[in-house]
């Protein structure tokens, strides 16, 4: 579902009150990996520091999206939920972080 559809069914649900649009809207907000592209870990003798990024993530698509949740969050705000699965933070290969 895009974000515009998101926006949408939760602007439905401010006036209809159905149900069915707040769980449609809030349920495509807190599904794990929002629907982005998965991170990567970038490693390697280009980077300085291990980390995760995801590189198809940028302004152009994140000021739009940002813009939907918010407006999600407060139209559908009696519907989110009161716990959110969590991802858990990848190591870098090769063992343990070096602690700094």
């Amino acid at each position: 579902m895009s974000r515009a559809a998101q926006g949408l069914l939760a602007y439905a649900y401010a006036h209809t009150k159905s149900p069915a649009f707040a769980e449609k809207a809030v349920g495509r907000s807190f599904q794990p990996g929002g629907g982005y592209a998965k991170p990567k870990l970038l490693t390697g003798p280009d980077v300085l520091k291990p980390a995760e990024e995801a590189i198809e993530v940028n302004t152009k698509r994140g000021s739009p999206d940002g813009l939907t949740t918010i407006q999600t969050l407060e139209l559908c705000k009696d519907h989110l939920p009161t716990e959110v699965q969590v991802r858990p933070v990848r190591q870098p290969r090769g063992g343990a972080a070096n602690g700094d």
